[in-house]
């Protein structure tokens, strides 16, 4: 075979690999072929700043880094940080998010296609909570809200089941 030959099939291979892969993933995994960014397709950037919580940092919490001074954020708490708020923003993970760190104490968040900026912030906010109810002989199914998702409050329908423990005491 030619030296030209071989530049042609060289050529040929790179340009079917090229093509053949974003259609594959357009028709097989129906997603697009070109995806936007936060400067195409608009959507929500947020810059937050951790604030260090004097039990942590002085090591006297559970999981504090002894190492560390008073008043400092450790690269395992911004780690920890940023899954929170990934988890809270995309759980199911659904998302093109970018999350990364400024300096040793931002994270900047870009949420690509997202309208409204206020939900973000909530979401981002919204603390989870976790509640061991004594339902008695009674069961449901694992998950049950006893809590109205607007008031945070217990139901009238859920009122007269105890909770036995929260995630504060935990």
């Amino acid at each position: 075979m030619s030296r030209l030959t071989i530049n042609w099939l060289v050529i040929f291979i790179v340009l079917a690999v090229a093509l053949a892969n974003p259609l594959y993933r357009y028709v097989s995994l129906k997603q697009p072929i070109v995806t936007l960014g936060l400067d195409l397709k608009g959507g929500v950037e947020v810059l937050l700043q951790a604030e260090p919580n004097a039990a942590e940092s002085t090591g006297s919490g559970m999981g504090g880094d002894t190492s560390a001074p008073a008043g400092t954020i450790t690269p395992d708490q911004m780690n920890g940080a940023i899954q929170v708020v990934r988890n809270r923003v995309d759980p199911q993970g659904t998302k093109e998010l970018y999350i990364s760190t400024v300096g040793t104490d931002r994270i900047l968040l870009q949420v690509p296609g997202e309208k409204n900026p206020d939900s973000v912030m909530k979401s981002i906010g919204k603390t989870a909570l976790l509640e061991f109810v004594d339902t008695g002989e009674e069961s449901f199914n694992e998950g049950t809200n006893f809590n109205d998702p607007e008031t945070g409050r217990r139901t009238d329908q859920y009122s007269k089941y105890e909770t036995l423990l929260t995630g504060k005491d935990l």
